[in-house]
């Protein structure tokens, strides 16, 4: 897992061969006004959504992994706290899909308060419970892109 603002991010383009084109698209976007949805990004097999909702109390909240993709969950505006546990200490509830490249799990974690501005890099053992409220629902705006393992 990596986190750190994303004024910052530069500094992790090695981290993986397509985060340079989806850096150069993000920084060229105006995320607060772009529709919620998938959008590809030219010349690589990346691709990020954009999403708009109100935070959830954590139990409503669900442990996942994926396997064919990194995650970068970049928070551009709002609040909120991304669970984090590493997937060998958690219990999977819903075996592996290929088709949505998710695993589901229950168990414990830690809560990082993830605030505007802020991104956080969630690898294949990197389980993570995003979208959690930090005591009310908070509006977010948040960008979650898909890199290639």
């Amino acid at each position: 897992m990596i986190l750190d603002h994303f004024k910052n991010i530069e500094q992790y383009v090695t981290a993986n061969s397509d985060l340079q084109q989806v850096i150069h698209v993000l920084k060229n976007m105006d995320l607060a006004g772009v529709d919620p949805g998938r959008y590809e990004v030219p010349g690589t097999e990346a691709f990020f959504m954009i999403q708009k909702y109100e935070t959830k109390p954590v139990l409503e909240g669900v442990w996942e992994a994926h396997r064919k993709y990194i995650d970068l969950q970049y928070i551009v505006s709002g609040i909120e706290l991304i669970g984090y546990k590493e997937i060998s200490e958690l219990q999977i509830t819903r075996a592996y899909d290929a088709e949505s490249d998710a695993v589901f799990y229950n168990g414990e974690g830690n809560f990082i308060t993830m605030y505007s501005g802020m991104f956080m890099v969630l690898y294949p053992q990197d389980g993570h419970m995003p979208g959690i409220n930090t005591g009310g629902a908070s509006r977010v705006i948040k960008v979650v892109a898909k890199l290639p393992v």
